[in-house]
C-alpha cells in the first residue's frame, strides 16, 4: 500500500527506497554516522549506540552493517516520542531489518533483534528475536506483540532451525 509506507524498486544493478506515507524510523548504518546512526525518516530519531566502535562496521547487503557481540552493544532510540514508537490496540505496523547471526543464541535462549518495551517490567510491546531451541548452530526468528497492560499477546515463528549462520535474512513483521 504506497500510502503507508515505503516503496522499493529492485533491478539488477540499482536499489531505490522511497518512504512515502506514515514511516516512523529508518536508519541505515555507515561509517559516516558513527556509533549514533540518524533518522532517515521525517521523525529524526537517532539511535544512540553503546559500545560500538568503527570496528564494529562490516559489511552489510547495501553498503554497511553493524557486527554486535551478543552481551554490551546496542542501538537504543532514547529520545522518540511514545507517539513514533508505540503501536496500541488496531493501530497497523510494520517491522523489518536485515540480520545475518555469526553465532547462534545459546540453547533455549533469544537474542533480540529489533523491539520495545518497558526494562522496569516484563511487559513488552513488540519484539523480534532469533530463538535456538536446541544446543546446535541454527535458529528461527519469532514477532511477537503484547498488550502492556494485560500482557497478553500474539506470536508468530518460523520452523526451527531455519536461520543458519552467516547467511543475510531480511525479516518483516507485520500488525494489520
Amino acid at each position: 500500500d504506497q500510502t503507508n509506507g515505503s516503496v522499493k524498486y529492485y533491478t539488477k544493478d540499482y536499489i531505490t527506497e522511497e518512504m512515502i506515507g506514515d514511516v516512523r524510523g529508518m536508519w541505515g548504518f555507515g561509517l559516516d554516522s558513527a556509533a549514533n546512526p540518524d533518522d532517515y525518516s521525517v521523525k529524526t530519531n537517532t539511535l544512540t549506540g553503546t559500545s560500538i566502535t568503527a570496528a564494529d562496521y562490516v559489511s552489510g547487503v547495501r553498503g554497511w552493517g553493524i557486527d554486535f557481540d551478543g552481551s554490551s552493544e546496542r542501538l537504543v532510540l532514547a529520545t522518540a516520542s511514545a507517539g513514533d514508537v508505540n503501536f496500541y490496540g488496531g493501530q497497523q505496523f510494520t517491522v523489518s531489518a536485515w540480520v545475518r547471526m555469526d553465532v547462534a543464541p545459546g540453547s533455549g535462549d533469544y537474542d533480540l533483534i529489533v523491539g520495545k518495551h518497558d526494562q522496569t517490567s516484563l511487559q513488552r510491546q513488540y519484539a523480534f528475536n532469533v530463538h535456538n531451541d536446541d544446543a546446535d548452530t541454527t535458529g528461527n526468528f519469532i514477532f511477537g506483540l503484547s498488550d502492556e497492560s494485560t500482557v497478553q499477546g500474539l506470536t508468530a515463528t518460523v520452523a526451527n532451525d531455519t536461520v543458519s549462520q552467516n547467511i543475510w535474512y531480511h525479516i518483516v513483521g507485520t500488525y494489520n
